[in-house]
């Protein structure tokens, strides 16, 4: 007899699911993402990284100054590389090998 796996799911508690399903910045929903949670690498482009918005109080940020200031707060790595910023989610030391 034929018994389907079942389906696994995440563990709601995440704010995986908090940024599905509120009205969250951009950043927020990048360290919303389920490889934050894992501890792996979240990637976007420098274009996108550098543009500038409106963020609270009126103050022109771009969304770098934001994932800095995130990942700063988490403990995370930021690399910048060729037209990536890339963010090593974990507390781990970070070692260029060549």
């Amino acid at each position: 007899m034929f018994v389907a796996p079942k389906k696994v799911e995440p563990p709601k508690s995440l704010p995986y699911w908090r940024a599905r399903t509120q009205c969250c910045s951009q950043v927020e929903n990048m360290f919303g993402a389920w490889q934050v949670n894992s501890g792996g690498i979240v990637r976007r482009s420098l274009d996108w990284a550098t543009q500038k918005h409106a963020h609270w109080p009126y103050a022109p940020k771009t969304h770098l100054d934001e994932i800095k200031a995130e990942a700063q707060a988490r403990g995370f790595h930021v690399v910048i590389t060729g037209d990536q910023v890339v963010v090593f989610c974990h507390e781990g030391d970070l070692t260029v090998v060549c």
